[in-house]
């Protein structure tokens, strides 16, 4: 009992984490087309002119970000439905830390040799995680939770519009379930997770000069910066690793929520918000969506 309030202790931190973890592997993807979309924001048209609006986002809790431009507000507004990633008030989103803590009878210093548990544990008490929390942490939830600059105000830009949507009494639906954005960190072997969090702890104390370049590039309206500084990122990685992921967190994502956002888009009044790398290339919802006979129309500001 006292291990689990320790780690619910630390639900503030992580349970936006998990919500937005596959978004910011995304953010690392190496993309093998040139970013095609050159907005964050979309009108799209469909049959009979049912209205509704895309929306690329960033995982992020900077200002800069989370701060809803007029138009956005005003697309979101006129919205009967919002489809995000995740829906964030559903329960299993809530019990997000514990798809990050390992199984009864293991712990994170049998799974590691001693000086990479070390090295581990300094920086994730360095972020004020105590040794009995790490200790129970999976290999690969550590390695995202050290990727990444500690939240700040833990004001999302995904959870800015779930909370502006359910203000205003729209529903909110979400386009995945976390068990779907978790599986392929659930089919990491070993060797795999000992090999992403590696990377994260050379790269510890980097990652928020590398996020100020993604911000930059995010609030420039940029795709293609931010698919090079994904390619640079990602290509640490072994590259059969780096295919799975590109495959499981991009092309095959694509495809699901194109799919699942469709119905909402024939009615019309719908507000799709997904992180903005879904949005661009030949396999982005842009192209997808013009390909089942959607008119998509960028609205710059």
């Amino acid at each position: 009992m006292g291990m689990r309030n320790q780690i619910q202790n630390f639900s503030s931190r992580l349970r936006l984490r998990a919500a937005w973890l596959a978004g910011l592997c995304l953010v690392q993807l190496a993309l093998a087309a040139p970013a095609s979309a050159e907005a964050l924001l979309w009108r799209v048209e469909g049959e009979g002119g049912a209205v509704s609006h895309l929306f690329g986002t960033m995982h992020s809790d900077d200002p800069r970000v989370a701060r809803l431009p007029a138009p956005v507000v005003d697309a979101l507004a006129g919205s009967r439905l919002v489809l995000l990633e995740l829906d964030l008030g559903a329960p299993e989103v809530a019990l997000a830390p514990l798809a990050m803590i390992l199984p009864p009878g293991q712990s994170l210093p049998r799974l590691l040799d001693e000086g990479l548990y070390r090295r581990a544990l300094a920086a994730m008490q360095a972020r004020g995680y105590p040794t009995e929390a790490v200790d129970r942490m999976r290999p690969w939830a550590v390695a995202i939770t050290l990727a990444v600059p500690p939240p700040r105000s833990g004001q999302f830009l995904d959870l800015v519009l779930y909370q502006q949507a359910t203000g205003r009494g729209i529903a909110v639906r979400g386009l995945e379930t976390l068990s779907e954005q978790l599986a392929i960190f659930d089919r990491l072997s070993l060797d795999e997770q000992r090999a992403l969090l590696r990377l994260s702890l050379d790269e510890y104390g980097q990652e928020a000069e590398a996020f100020e370049a993604m911000h930059r590039a995010y609030l420039a309206r940029d795709l293609e910066v931010l698919a090079n500084l994904s390619r640079e990122a990602f290509a640490q990685l072994p590259p059969g690793l780096g295919a799975r992921f590109e495959d499981a967190l991009l092309t095959q994502r694509n495809r699901r929520m194109a799919e699942r956002a469709e119905p909402a888009l024939r009615a019309g009044g719908a507000f799709v918000a997904v992180g903005a790398l879904h949005l661009a290339g030949e396999d982005g919802l842009v192209a997808r969506l013009k390909a089942r006979g959607y008119r998509l129309t960028p609205i710059h500001y």
